[in-house]
């Protein structure tokens, strides 16, 4: 542990030096900043940043707020990172927004986790940011958010939070063991990619409306996320639904839509199921629900969904 701080200690010490040595720029705006040229050891390329500041932040203020990246190959301005965070009526806390443009995507692990730790380094030496890991999110796309799944397995404490923006079918990495962390995941993604990555959670010893989320579909915009998931309580479940049709059970995934507090969220169930009458057979690892009695309409589900019991009548739409 002691070799551990003093390298971090280390690190903070020559972290402006490594960044005064490049080609950076900084373009102060009023309601945040653009970094240009900013360039680590982890990676082949300069990286442009867009900061955007909460309302009211100041450099010389005491108080401190959650930081909140961007992992994407597009570019937003700062009016982009307000909108899609603070809208009108938006319930999201105060956060320092940053968004980091990748051109190259052909990153290894080793490279993205060192990057991870250089950037948080210099946020922190930079930024009145929030030092503890549960209130730094990671927001990312694709193969950047694959990255940055498989690194809150990883020992390092840099970040507990990450929202995964997943619109195709990529391999889901691998955990080699239980994660220990405080860990929140919220992601949206197509419905065998929630499946898939609802059963690697599950092996890695994380729970439903406690430590991850999801939301069926390709949703493309960041702005999606609510930030209450990472940084407030987990929400409370307000109603659960359920809608079967017999022409589909057999073939597509079935899966509960619950209505919480901060709005709605899809998850498959886990066993054990209880239909009565006895007519339909569930298997978690594929998520089908198997018609045993074709003339039936109507049945009761119940079961558990993390420590709430719950139960509905159904109709079997032919």
């Amino acid at each position: 542990m002691k070799k551990k701080l003093f390298f971090a200690f280390l690190l903070c010490l020559i972290t402006p030096l490594v960044f005064a040595q490049d080609n950076m720029r900084i373009f102060p705006k009023e309601q945040g900043e653009i970094i240009t040229g900013f360039k680590t050891a982890s990676l082949p390329e300069e990286i442009k940043i867009t900061v955007a500041y909460p309302d009211g932040y100041e450099k010389n203020t005491i108080e401190r707020f959650p930081l909140v990246f961007l992992f994407d190959t597009k570019e937003y301005t700062i009016a982009e990172l307000k909108e899609m965070f603070y809208p009108p009526k938006s319930k999201n806390p105060p956060a320092i927004v940053a968004s980091f443009r990748f051109k190259n995507l052909n990153l290894t692990q080793e490279q993205f986790d060192l990057f991870t730790e250089e950037i948080f380094a210099f946020f922190e030496l930079n930024y009145k940011t929030e030092n503890s890991p549960e209130k730094r999110i990671i927001l990312a796309k694709n193969s950047l958010a694959l990255l940055a799944l498989n690194s809150l397995n990883k020992e390092a404490n840099y970040f507990f939070n990450l929202g995964m923006l997943l619109t195709n079918t990529t391999s889901l990495p691998v955990f080699n063991k239980a994660l220990k962390k405080q860990s929140r995941i919220f992601c949206f993604a197509p419905q065998d990619n929630i499946l898939r990555l609802q059963n690697l959670l599950t092996k890695g010893s994380l729970k439903p409306m406690q430590n991850f989320f999801f939301k069926i579909g390709e949703e493309n915009s960041f702005g999606n996320f609510d930030l209450r998931y990472f940084l407030s309580a987990s929400p409370e479940i307000k109603q659960i639904k359920t809608n079967l049709k017999k022409e589909i059970l057999q073939e597509t995934p079935f899966y509960l839509q619950i209505k919480t507090t901060y709005g709605f969220l899809d998850f498959f169930p886990e066993q054990p199921l209880h239909f009565a009458p006895p007519i339909l057979a569930y298997e978690k690892e594929t998520g089908i629900l198997q018609v045993l009695l074709q003339e039936e309409t109507k049945v009761k589900i119940s079961g558990l969904f993390t420590d709430k019991k719950w139960a509905q009548k159904v109709k079997i739409i032919n």
